[in-house]
């Protein structure tokens, strides 16, 4: 008989968590590989609980992983998956259960997840639990623009600033945001710049938080005050930040947010898209 149990991640090192997602996950569409750092950064950025999120044991080999966080009534599976030799076993179904048991004694209401749309085995699994496609999420990128006067300067500012700025657009420009991108959620960026942009005259026309790495400047979030059009802010990005970056990246940004509008308009592409899926508790 299996002999199968599931571990918190609490009761688990650093190290064996990272080693059961690379196992997870080196066959994955995203090809995925994790550090401590980069699972440092997960933990604090999605605001994972420890104490909830498991490991699937048979016997003593880890097989599966789910990390998950809690907002409200609301549960995110940040990352699920079964290693490859134990797929199309049943132990997805297993580690679903277990997800939604969780939930239901937490009082939530609807687990949501992301799934790349290329990733069909991931569609078809999680519809046949109960999982429904609610919208996509694009990353969406575009090449900087050298010029020689930036119509704004990035101004560093304090993350509760930046979020107050945020929960005023959420309402005026009747945003469409992801868990990572909602106003309540922007204290766990720390890892993220948090800017303001501003013109020759001092005047702030609204705010930006911000990453780069190896020539790219990411765009978590970012959006205007009062009237700006979104696309002057960012037409003023891809100009102020070319010296030193060649391409503006915008991860996992919902479609039909007024940031993603206007970043397609401005011809940024996409390079990746995600269909958002939820579970209905109640």
């Amino acid at each position: 008989m299996e002999n199968k149990s599931f571990v918190r991640l609490s009761d688990l090192s650093r190290v064996e968590i990272v080693n059961v997602l690379n196992e997870v996950f080196e066959n994955y569409v995203l090809h995925l590989f994790w550090t401590i750092q980069t699972l440092e950064r997960d933990l604090k950025e999605n605001d994972i609980s420890l104490q909830d999120s498991f490991v699937l044991m048979l016997g003593d080999e880890p097989i599966g992983i789910a990390l998950i966080s809690f907002r409200d009534v609301r549960c995110r599976i940040d990352i699920m998956g079964i290693v490859k030799k134990h797929r199309r076993s049943g132990y997805g179904f297993e580690i679903v259960d277990k997800v939604i048991e969780i939930c239901r004694w937490k009082g939530v209401k609807k687990v949501v997840l992301e799934v790349p749309s290329t990733d069909k085995a991931a569609l078809i699994f999680y519809d046949k639990v109960g999982f429904k496609k609610t919208r996509e999420l694009e990353s969406l990128s575009c090449r900087t623009e050298q010029t020689d006067s930036p119509a704004f300067s990035l101004e560093p500012s304090d993350i509760k600033l930046v979020t107050n700025y945020a929960y005023e657009s959420y309402g005026v420009f009747d945003r469409n945001l992801n868990w990572v991108r909602e106003p309540s959620n922007l204290s766990h960026l720390s890892f993220y710049s948090f800017a303001l942009l501003v013109d020759s005259s001092g005047k702030k026309h609204g705010y930006c938080i911000w990453g780069e790495k190896d020539k790219v400047f990411y765009i978590m979030d970012l959006a205007p005050r009062e009237q700006t059009p979104y696309s002057d802010l960012l037409r003023g990005i891809l100009q102020l930040v070319a010296d030193d970056h060649d391409y503006v990246l915008i991860p996992s940004i919902p479609t039909e947010d007024p940031l993603a509008k206007s970043a397609r308009e401005l011809g940024f592409k996409s390079v990746l898209v995600q269909e958002e899926m939820v579970f209905s508790l109640y």
